[in-house]
């Protein structure tokens, strides 16, 4: 029987076979460690680096029975805050930014804070951001964290960030519609809409806008003469077209004056009816344009 197994079975054959299903029989192990090194979020370097973060050396022991040094330095491995490669930003310290909102709270001579929002989108993303955060909401510090953006793919999906500031007015209401953003209210998020004047543009009196927004004007006329069509104020429409579009947030304006406050918090409480606040948006829609953006004005 084991002459003609024999016979019948090139022994090579079967030795080519294994090479062929297991091209790194010798390696495999040394490209599974490397991966796991660079990839893996419990034992690769990310977290090697988030652990020993920062790495302290120490110089010249002072001598005596407590351990003591003369020297000590921190090394901090910071994190791209841009998406640029350009971006000489980094991430911020843990005990540094401890150190500025500890200095912040004297300044205001309060104990806490309501929220704390970061500014920077990209900052989110940075592992330091989110101890730092974490630790300011288990110390009781503040009661929310939260992440000024610009573009729906920084929304934060993790349950740390409970309020984002987004811009959004009738011209520019694309981030406040999407479903992404529906998910983070969905789950409890806060938003707060900003840019909802468009730095005052919005406003304006057409014939007083500078020669730098000339192609805004058509789409802003259409809007002013919406107002005075239907006798409502800007201010009363421009709000209302965002509470018709989550009408849970809150805004965020600049002011001049307390006056300037009282107005806007007046006209704002105006109702206006749905088939107006509908043919604002109708507008808005009509006219795309990256000035709607005051990151692109120059």
């Amino acid at each position: 029987m084991e002459e003609l197994i024999k016979d019948k079975v090139n022994v090579w054959d079967v030795i080519d076979t294994y090479f062929r299903d297991e091209p790194y029989y010798k390696s495999q192990h040394q490209v599974d460690s490397f991966n796991e090194f660079i990839f893996s979020e419990d034992n690769g370097i990310q977290n090697i680096i988030r652990r020993e973060n920062p790495f302290i050396v120490h110089q010249g022991d002072k001598g005596g029975n407590n351990i003591s040094f003369k020297y000590e330095i921190s090394f901090y491995f910071g994190e791209t805050l841009d998406e640029t490669k350009e971006s000489p930003n980094h991430g911020e310290p843990i005990n540094d930014m401890e150190n500025i909102f500890k200095k912040c709270l004297n300044q205001l001579k309060i104990n806490k804070v309501e929220g704390l929002l970061i500014h920077n989108q990209n900052t989110w993303g940075n592992n330091n951001t989110k101890f730092f955060a974490e630790k300011l909401i288990k110390s009781k510090k503040i009661n929310h964290i939260g992440v000024s953006i610009y573009d729906q793919k920084f929304i934060p999906e993790d349950s740390l960030a409970s309020i984002i500031q987004v811009p959004g007015n009738i011209f520019n209401y694309k981030l406040l519609t999407s479903k992404k953003l529906e998910r983070f209210i969905n789950k409890g998020g806060e938003v707060h809409v900003r840019s909802v004047f468009i730095q005052g543009l919005l406003l304006m009196s057409p014939h007083k806008i500078p020669d730098y927004f000339a192609k805004l004007i058509k789409p802003l006329k259409e809007f002013h003469n919406l107002c005075k069509k239907n006798d409502v104020n800007p201010i009363t429409l421009s709000t209302g077209c965002i509470f018709k579009l989550i009408p849970q947030c809150k805004l965020v304006i600049g002011i001049d004056s307390i006056e300037q406050l009282d107005k806007i918090i007046n006209k704002t409480k105006i109702q206006v009816s749905d088939n107006i606040v509908n043919e604002a948006l109708k507008i808005g829609k009509q006219y795309s344009s990256n000035l709607w953006d005051p990151r692109n004005w120059s």
